[in-house]
C-alpha cells in the first residue's frame, strides 16, 4: 500500500472586476495614457478596483454622448462557432460583435444581417490571428517581444478592414475576406529564397 497522501486543492474564484467605461478613446494592451475619471459610476469602479486587486475592465463606448451606458454594448463568442445566427441575431441587443471563436457567423446572410442592423462585425479570423502569430514564432524560437509587436498588427488590419468596407460598400466579413485573398495573391507572386535553416518546434524535444 502507497503512503501517498492526496490532498484535495480548492480553486479561489477571483472577485468581481469592475468596469470602467471610456469616452473617445481605444485602449489597448500595453498602452499608456492618461484617463480622466469624473463619474460617479467610474469613481465606484476604481475604488472597487483598488479594494480588490488594482485590476479594472476598460471599454470603450459605442457613443461619447452617454452618460449612463448600458450593460451589453459589447458580445463576445468566445468559443462555440455559427452562434450569430438567425436565431441570436434578434436577440443581440449589443452594437458591436468581436470575439476569438471561430467560424462565428452561421452563413454569409447572418454577417449581411449585422450590417443591415447596424452592429459593428470584427472578423473572427482577423480578432483571433494572435494565437497562429504566437505559434508561428514557437518554430524560430519564441521571443517575448516579437510576439507583441505582431500581435499589435491585429489593431491595424481591423482598422484596414473596416476602411475596405466604408470604401466599398460592404459587410465587413466580406471586407475581410476581399483582404485575405488580396495578400494571398501577391504572396503566391513571390519567390522566396530558401535560407536553409531547418524550422523545428522548440518543445518537441524537452523533457517534463
Amino acid at each position: 500500500m502507497s503512503d501517498t497522501k492526496t490532498t484535495t486543492v480548492t480553486p479561489t474564484i477571483p472577485q468581481p472586476t469592475p468596469v470602467l467605461s471610456l469616452r473617445d478613446v481605444v485602449v489597448y494592451p500595453y498602452m499608456v495614457i492618461p484617463l480622466f475619471v469624473g463619474r460617479e459610476r467610474s469613481i465606484l469602479a476604481l475604488d472597487k478596483s483598488m479594494d480588490l486587486n488594482k485590476r479594472i475592465i476598460l471599454v470603450t463606448q459605442r457613443s461619447a454622448d452617454v452618460d449612463d451606458p448600458a450593460e451589453a454594448d459589447l458580445f463576445a463568442p468566445c468559443a462555440l462557432g455559427a452562434i450569430i445566427n438567425e436565431e441570436t441575431i434578434p436577440r443581440l441587443k449589443c452594437k458591436i460583435v468581436a470575439g476569438p471563436a471561430n467560424n462565428q457567423l452561421a452563413n454569409n446572410e447572418a454577417g449581411n444581417e449585422l450590417e443591415r442592423r447596424g452592429i459593428l462585425y470584427a472578423p473572427d479570423y482577423a480578432v483571433n490571428a494572435g494565437g497562429l502569430m504566437n505559434v508561428s514564432i514557437e518554430f524560430e524560437g519564441w521571443n517575448k517581444e516579437r510576439a507583441l509587436r505582431m500581435t499589435r498588427t491585429i489593431y491595424y488590419n481591423l482598422g484596414r478592414i473596416f476602411k475596405i468596407a466604408d470604401r466599398d460598400g460592404i459587410p465587413t466579413w466580406q471586407a475581410a475576406d476581399r483582404m485575405a485573398e488580396e495578400r494571398i495573391e501577391i504572396l503566391g507572386k513571390l519567390k522566396l529564397p530558401y535560407m536553409g535553416k531547418a524550422h523545428r518546434f522548440p518543445g518537441r524535444d524537452r523533457k517534463h
